[in-house]
């Protein structure tokens, strides 16, 4: 169909329609556009993200080996200068920053220790075995009954107490 043959509404809006036509297509190609950065800008992030995990797990491994160095069962075997290393300090993380002063020595007054316990009895000293015995109005057997009407049912030992309480 030819446009001049149609009437003027008409042809005005067969130029909207082209016009429509013309900003969709800009609009798809800065769509596109768009899709293009983010799936950039997403690639971008991952690869951060995944560096930026790899440092925290070197970090963290360094920080549990500096954990396990000093609470591990041999941390009492460090010197006294390393058992409390400066971790979260500026200069601690810069090499050559930490200069190493001379330690000063001292020196200390030795001395020996006696051996502690009790010495033994001499060998010219006479060993016999005493027996004291305690009379039988004394005795009680464990449940409290005294030991002369002492039946078969009652299997305690006798003791010298009356019980346990020290009555």
């Amino acid at each position: 169909m030819q446009a001049e043959t149609l009437d003027a509404t008409v042809r005005d809006y067969i130029n909207e329609l082209e016009i429509y036509k013309q900003r969709y297509q800009t609009l798809e190609t800065i769509n596109q556009e768009l899709q293009n950065k983010v799936i950039e800008i997403e690639t971008n992030n991952k690869q951060n993200y995944q560096q930026l995990y790899n440092e925290y797990l070197i970090l963290k491994e360094q920080y549990d080996l500096l954990i396990y160095k000093r609470f591990a069962r041999s941390a009492g075997q460090l010197p006294v200068d390393k058992k409390q290393p400066l971790l979260f300090t500026e200069e601690a993380g810069r090499p050559g920053t930490n200069e190493e002063k001379p330690l000063e020595l001292q020196t200390v007054k030795s001395f020996a220790r006696k051996n502690g316990g009790r010495r033994p009895l001499g060998a010219n000293l006479e060993r016999r075995p005493r027996v004291i015995d305690i009379p039988e109005s004394v005795k009680t057997c464990a449940c409290w009954q005294p030991s002369s009407p002492r039946s078969l049912k009652c299997t305690f030992p006798i003791t010298g107490r009356r019980n346990n309480l020290g009555r």
